[in-house]
Order: C-alpha cells, then sequence, then structure tokens
C-alpha cells in the first residue's frame, strides 16, 4: 500500500494535513492505494529481467522465488498483464477503497533501444494515465523497479559512473512525456534491495546500485 499527501496541502512548516470531512479539496486528501511493478506483472522483451531469466542462471531451482520463473510460471509466458488489463486492475483498486496507484514506469519499454523511444508503450502509458483519471485514481509513478533496458545493462549499467547520464536522460524523458499528468514519483524502487542484492549475492538481475 502506498500513501501519499499532495504536495498542495503542505503549509510552510512542511507539515501536511490529513483529509477534510467530505475529501474535494485535492490539496487535502489522504491517498491510500496499491502498487504494481510492471515487469513482475507483465514481463517485457527488452529489460535486463527478461534477459536474466532467460539465461541459464544458477538460482532458478532454489526455493526462494526464482523457480516461478522457469517453465510455465514465467511470468514472460503467465502473468496478471497489467500491461494489456489496466482498466480491471484500476477497477480493482477502486473496488478496494484505494484512491491513488503506484505504477512503474518502465524504461525498458520507452527505450528499448538507446535513444529510439517506443511511441506505442508511450501511448499505452497515457491510455493507463486515462484510466485512472476517469476513475478518481492518482498515479504514483516509479522511474526505476529493478528492470532497466537490456543496452543499459550491456553498457554496465550503474557499476560505471559514466552510465549514469543514461538514467538521468531516462529520468527527464519520462517527466517529459508524462509529468503533466503525474504529480508523485519515486526514483528507485527499493535501492537497498537492489544494491545490497545485486552486489552480495547477485542473485537479483539488477546491476549495483552504489550506496553512498
Amino acid at each position: 500500500m502506498v500513501a501519499t499527501r499532495s504536495r498542495t496541502s503542505m503549509g510552510s512548516s512542511g507539515h501536511g494535513s490529513l483529509a477534510s470531512g467530505d475529501g474535494t479539496d485535492k490539496g487535502q486528501v489522504f491517498h491510500k492505494g496499491v502498487a504494481i511493478s510492471m515487469w513482475q506483472n507483465s514481463g517485457d522483451d527488452d529489460s535486463n529481467w527478461t534477459n536474466f531469466i532467460k539465461s541459464n542462471f544458477p538460482f532458478k531451482a532454489l526455493p526462494f522465488g526464482f523457480n516461478r520463473f522457469s517453465g510455465k510460471h514465467s511470468v514472460l509466458q503467465s502473468c496478471p498483464d497489467t500491461w494489456n488489463r489496466y482498466e480491471e486492475d484500476v477497477e480493482l483498486a477502486v473496488k478496494a477503497g484505494c484512491n491513488a496507484l503506484r505504477l512503474s514506469i518502465e524504461w525498458a519499454r520507452i527505450e528499448p533501444r538507446k535513444g529510439q523511444i517506443d511511441m506505442d508503450a508511450v501511448a499505452r502509458y497515457h491510455a493507463m494515465l486515462d484510466a485512472m483519471e476517469a476513475a478518481g485514481v492518482e498515479p504514483n509513478a516509479t522511474l526505476h523497479h529493478f528492470t532497466h533496458p537490456q543496452w543499459f545493462e550491456d553498457l554496465g549499467g550503474f557499476e560505471k559512473a559514466e552510465n549514469i547520464q543514461h538514467f538521468v536522460a531516462w529520468s527527464l524523458k519520462a517527466v517529459e512525456l508524462f509529468g503533466s499528468r503525474i504529480t508523485f514519483w519515486a526514483t528507485f524502487n527499493e535501492p537497498t534491495v537492489s544494491s545490497s542484492s545485486s552486489n552480495n549475492s547477485r542473485k537479483l538481475a539488477t546491476s549495483v546500485l552504489t550506496m553512498r
């Protein structure tokens, strides 16, 4: 679950107030919602995680989650498919009493090849935002939910300082494409998980996110 407050509710002290009685003032709305990773819900074709689970990595048989990526349990073959069933998911969120939904804007879907923007993917995200807007659901976007394009991984990912410019460029592009419709943004999902698991055990597909 995610809970956020509109920035317009912040006073000069930096503290926001909770929902007003009727909840009509957006500046006073307390946001309660659900969260999804687009890759974990729908897979993709061009991310580092997709490349990872297609490989013969040595952890598939271990009983802590990786076995779900093999055979009939592969997210690439059987998944909730939010990418195509987003309207149903928004409806389910509303039925659960939510007025917010956190989703990942997948870099690998928007820029599957370096410098090439997939406008069909952009349009699909706008369709998701349309569905949320129609349902009165506030979007909360994550820029990096463990996955990134394989081309970025091939360059060395976050382990090379010279690659950070690519992530910065991606972040700016995401705001350019969707910033007029999204108020709340998260940069990294669980950065400590990504960095510690990748660096210490290499059991996660993501490159190291160096924590300083």
